[in-house]
């Protein structure tokens, strides 16, 4: 679209600007924004992650970027603190958290209870070599532990990306299924049936907690800490250790223990989805303000 045909630009980007990223980023998205703002077309960054900016280049061409917008939502406090570090002077910023938490399908329950398991790439890009090495591991200790306990396991590549990654995680098994499912409203719909998700991914924690399934995690980034408190869960973020997981997914398993925790996930999930709620009535106010209010003079 040209920006002259378009009310409004409104970036779901989730996590675009920092050092993980390089310049380069910033630099495209300061030619988008630029050319939307110049034409006085409102740029809106719905709630992402931000930051760190410790490298100068990126710094800079983040801040010339986010210096083209409107409103900001960081979606931690972390990235709320990367933001103002830029010293912004344009852009309104505010926090709130995932917004897809708002998406409800009905579960789609399997004939069997699951476990479902997420990898992500980035685990084997973004984090330091030990990590790296053992990530396939530690993964394949989970998927066997499920099995044992009764489960069976589903790899799902939640991104095209992860494919090659899901099926070394399922390697020579007969026994584990690996699915790519490109509708996020239908793999929102599975993991809302599942028993345990274990997930490298940000999206599939958010999909499984807000849905009231436990999930455990792996992170490569503050978003993940951020997350997992957020839900009130923080022992549910683990390092990458085969150990680790021998030593606490058996306890996790039970199903009392999956009972608890499920039902704990509740009240953060409803005030989460009620901030969700909130930002949105924000967007609108900032897309469709509300009409001066005018005043009859007496005569």
């Amino acid at each position: 679209f040209k920006p002259s045909h378009v009310d409004a630009l409104v970036d779901a980007s989730g996590f675009a600007f920092g050092d993980q990223w390089g310049p380069d980023s910033g630099t495209r998205k300061t030619k988008i924004f630029r050319s939307y703002q110049e034409r006085g077309t409102p740029v809106l960054l719905l709630p992402q992650a931000f930051g760190p900016f410790t490298d100068p280049s990126v710094r800079a061409t983040a801040r010339s970027a986010l210096e083209s917008t409107d409103l900001i939502f960081a979606r931690d406090s972390d990235s709320l603190a990367h933001l103002l570090s830029l010293d912004l002077a344009r852009p309104r910023i505010e926090v709130a958290p995932d917004f897809t938490n708002l998406v409800q399908p009905a579960p789609q329950r399997p004939s069997h209870p699951t476990v479902i398991i997420m990898p992500n790439a980035r685990m084997t890009e973004m984090v330091g070599d030990a990590t790296q090495s053992s990530y396939v591991g530690f993964l394949r200790t989970c998927s066997d532990i499920a099995m044992q306990r009764g489960f069976q396991v589903l790899v799902m590549a939640h991104e095209a990306m992860d494919i090659e990654l899901a099926r070394l995680v399922k390697g020579s098994s007969k026994a584990v299924t690996v699915s790519q499912i490109d509708d996020p409203v239908r793999a929102k719909a599975i993991v809302g049936g599942a028993s345990l998700v274990i997930s490298s991914r940000f999206h599939g924690l958010v999909n499984a907690m807000s849905q009231g399934v436990p999930a455990i995690g792996t992170s490569w980034s503050h978003k993940y800490q951020h997350l997992f408190a957020d839900y009130e869960c923080a022992d549910a973020l683990w390092p990458v250790s085969a150990e680790r997981a021998m030593e606490e997914l058996p306890v996790w398993l039970d199903e009392r223990e999956l009972d608890r925790r499920s039902k704990a996930l509740r009240e953060p999930a409803d005030s989460l989805r009620h901030q969700a709620e909130q930002m949105w009535d924000t967007v609108r106010g900032v897309l469709d303000p509300p009409a001066p209010r005018t005043h009859e003079v007496e005569s």
